[in-house]
């Protein structure tokens, strides 16, 4: 045997495993059901946005998290302790319907 045969065998086999693996576990798959919708009330999604010195691109970071489609989100935005008005920027891009909190954290203890 040439190492290609060898290489072709060991190809051939591991599909043959992988085939194998797949034809065993599709029938145990959960299938979602057909044509159902989700009527339930949405939950909260928070997205949080650490930020320190960030002025350059929070603007544009915070204005993309709020054009989101999401029913019920929120936007949180962790200042700490920025220089160069980070806050004050994100605090400006605020859309109707979207929340920013603004926090300052407290210095790092080490």
């Amino acid at each position: 045997m040439t190492p290609f045969d060898l290489i072709v065998w060991f190809v051939t086999g591991a599909l043959t495993v992988i085939a194998g693996i797949l034809l065993v576990n599709l029938p145990l798959f959960p299938l979602l059901g057909r044509g159902k919708t989700w009527s339930g009330a949405w939950p909260r999604v928070s997205v949080l946005v650490p930020a320190r010195d960030e002025a350059a691109v929070i603007g544009e970071t915070v204005r993309t998290l709020a054009t989101q489609d999401y029913p019920d989100l929120e936007v949180i935005v962790l200042d700490d302790h920025s220089t160069d008005g980070t806050g004050d920027l994100a605090r400006g891009r605020v859309k109707i319907g979207r929340v920013i909190r603004w926090r300052r954290l407290r210095p790092a203890i080490f």
